[in-house]
């Protein structure tokens, strides 16, 4: 279980993402639906740029995940960045919920890989990370939030 929760499960994210970046290079995408298109109008810069960031992170994610597995660095490490990566796509996710009326599937790709990495990785961690989710949902749930209109029918 640890060779798919510390190796595998990351080097699939990565391949993900990097295969969503490549495609939005050439102007295609994973997710032609318009929660895809709304999420991209949330934005205050080009999602591109969000792309390579969550290249980085799935890189970085794969590195440490391999050198935890090989007891190279602690697996300390490995979760302070599994779970900061989850925490941000919780909090962009959590977002689009409020202010569109429709998700991004490939958001929810990205959110459903790191959530199974936690899960696979630590039961602990990842119950002690439930409550900090269940917590950001909660204090955008405060916000308010203007629905986004564009590309809206």
């Amino acid at each position: 279980m640890k060779k798919i929760s510390f190796i595998y499960l990351p080097l699939i994210f990565t391949i993900y993402v990097t295969t969503e970046t490549v495609l939005k290079l050439f102007h295609s995408t994973l997710c032609k639906s318009t929660g895809c298109l709304l999420a991209d109008s949330l934005l205050r810069f080009d999602s591109i740029y969000l792309n390579f960031i969550g290249i980085a992170d799935a890189l970085v994610i794969l590195l440490i995940g391999i050198l935890t597995f090989n007891k190279k660095v602690s697996e300390k490490l490995f979760f302070i960045v599994v779970v900061s990566s989850l925490l941000f796509e919780t909090i962009m996710l959590g977002y689009q919920y409020f202010a569109s009326p429709e998700m991004c599937k490939f958001c929810m790709g990205v959110y459903t890989f790191l959530v199974l990495i936690t899960l696979l990785s630590s039961r602990k961690y990842f119950i002690m990370v439930v409550p900090a989710v269940i917590a950001l949902i909660t204090a955008l749930s405060f916000l308010a939030i203007p629905k986004s209109q564009a590309f809206v029918v």
